[in-house]
């Protein structure tokens, strides 16, 4: 059979791939494509290549038929981030502003290497990253309060269109989690001007929460960090989670697609199913550039997709922004001094540096679990408000409330000499001032470009404790349970025990084979 030679770009190879995974028939996948069973061959040969590559990459997939070669890599990784980032704050960029920015990250990243960020250059990397020139409205620069009660009423007109209940509407929402430093002050004493010996750790992941209006369906949480498999990951049983990886632990088309389909449209039908409601939902998107275009993220029928909130009102209208993020910091910090505090005597600095990914995903699991259906029925809110609603813009209202010790004064035990105010703790809790994707330093964006590789967490991993040393530990806890916990508790505990036990039994037995 005489084929017409076509180039195959990257998003097509992946979705090859898919088929190829899924037990699709060779002849149809050639059929579909245009393609020769040579291709095919090529592709599943190279599978893991394209996959890194498309994982990695910051150009939709759609627009690229070859990995090219790009002179400086490190330069112009660095100069999009850059760019992204600017564009996300609305700042005007002309191609002398991009030629500026360009040398002064190659001076940065290869100083010893000429450059001269030539217009040609600027041009192949518009080209490459597909940057097109606008002219600017200066009314779409500042937070347009006048498009929102418009977009509500739309919104609103299209639910009841679709005949959609509030069970049907989600949202989804990434956010910055620098999960092992505390405030920049801490340890500082009153006289002190500043830490010497003290670096705050910059450590991150992205954590993307998604839930619907009515706070009954919280999809497990999307986790991405920097390492592929993670040392701590290793012989443990994880949280339920989406956990991902990408070079600097930031979202990415490829990696937001993947859970599209293969998490958040699962997850969503199934929960319909059991409800008994039509298989048709709307997942709100703010418009970061890894989100792709609403086109692209459909299922095949049309019945589930995304509707993007407008330029410059998430602030005001994203559900999640409206105390529910924050709430999951704060409960997730909580949990951090809690688990500093429970290590024991020693430096603050030492016990940040001995926590690892693992402990990071159990805690913000937990911290997820927590949020309750209030305050994520008022997230919503706005959205089926009115306009006195809208500016309202709900604050954060901490969802601890069971009398337990408060957070700043947790905070305080665990170092005692920081100096902050309840104010600034609480501000450190909930994220306040934390790097994100809409507020990334120069500093920062060096750094990611200069990660050449995929690392592995450089975490010290514990040695298994022995199981007679288990099986005693649990006994004390219990003793003490006897007297101070609930029935209920002590069962649990004793039936840990007894786990354990026949955990010991089964390493006594004698290997038959």
């Amino acid at each position: 059979m005489n084929i017409k030679r076509s180039r195959l770009n990257f998003q097509q190879k992946i979705e090859i791939i898919n088929l190829l995974q899924n037990c699709a028939k060779p002849k149809d996948i050639c059929k579909k494509y245009q393609i020769n069973k040579s291709t095919i061959s090529r592709i599943k040969e190279s599978k893991v290549k394209i996959e890194d590559f498309a994982q990695k990459s910051i150009i939709p997939l759609q627009k690229i038929k070859k990995n090219s070669k790009i002179d400086f890599p490190k330069t112009e990784k660095a100069l999009y981030d850059w760019f992204v980032n600017q564009r996300l704050n609305n700042n005007i960029i002309t191609n002398a502003i991009l030629q500026r920015k360009a040398l002064e990250f190659h001076a940065h990243l290869h100083s010893d290497i000429p450059f001269t960020a030539s217009l040609g250059w600027i041009q192949n990397f518009k080209k490459r990253h597909c940057i097109r020139s606008l002219k600017i409205c200066g009314e779409k620069l500042s937070s347009n309060e006048s498009v929102i009660m418009p977009f509500i009423e739309q919104f609103n007109k299209k639910i009841s269109d679709l005949n959609l209940c509030p069970e049907q509407i989600y949202n989804a929402d990434e956010t910055a989690l620098v999960f092992k430093n505390l405030n920049d002050r801490t340890l500082v004493a009153v006289h002190e001007k500043n830490a010497p010996g003290r670096k705050n750790s910059k450590e991150k992941v992205t954590i993307m929460p998604c839930i619907n209006s009515t706070g009954e369906h919280k999809l497990p949480l999307m986790v991405i960090g920097k390492s592929k498999n993670p040392r701590s990951f290793k012989n443990v049983v994880l949280p339920t989670m989406h956990y991902r990886s990408s070079k600097n632990a930031w979202q990415t088309r490829h990696l937001f697609e993947e859970w599209f389909f293969e998490a958040f449209v699962p997850l969503v039908k199934k929960y319909l199913n059991d409800k008994n409601l039509p298989q048709k939902a709307i997942l709100l998107l703010d418009n970061a550039t890894c989100h792709l275009k609403e086109k692209d993220l459909r299922t095949e029928d049309g019945d589930i997709f995304v509707v993007f909130f407008p330029p410059n009102t998430t602030a005001l209208l994203q559900p999640l922004d409206q105390g529910i993020i924050k709430n999951l910091k704060h409960s997730y910090r909580k949990r951090l001094l809690c688990q500093l505090s429970i290590i024991g005597d020693g430096n603050v600095s030492d016990k940040l540096k001995n926590l690892s990914l693992k402990d990071v995903v159990y805690m913000v699991t937990e911290a997820w679990s927590e949020i309750n259906s209030s305050i994520i029925i008022s997230g919503f809110k706005t959205l089926f408000g009115s306009s006195e609603e809208v500016k309202r813009n709900h604050p954060f209202n901490s969802c601890q409330s069971d009398g337990s010790i408060s957070l700043p004064e947790l905070y305080r035990r665990v170092a005692p000499i920081s100096g902050l105010s309840d104010n600034e703790i609480m501000e450190w809790a909930t994220g306040a001032g934390e790097c994100s994707r809409f507020n990334i330093s120069d500093e920062d964006i060096i750094d990611v470009a200069n990660e050449i590789t995929e690392i592995e967490d450089d975490e010290n991993i514990e040695i298994p404790c022995s199981i007679d040393n288990v099986i005693r530990d649990i006994g004390t806890v219990i003793d003490w349970a006897e007297s101070s916990l609930t029935l209920d508790d002590i069962l649990f505990l004793r039936r840990i025990r007894e786990k354990a036990y026949n955990v010991k039994l089964l390493e006594q037995t004698p290997n038959k084979n």
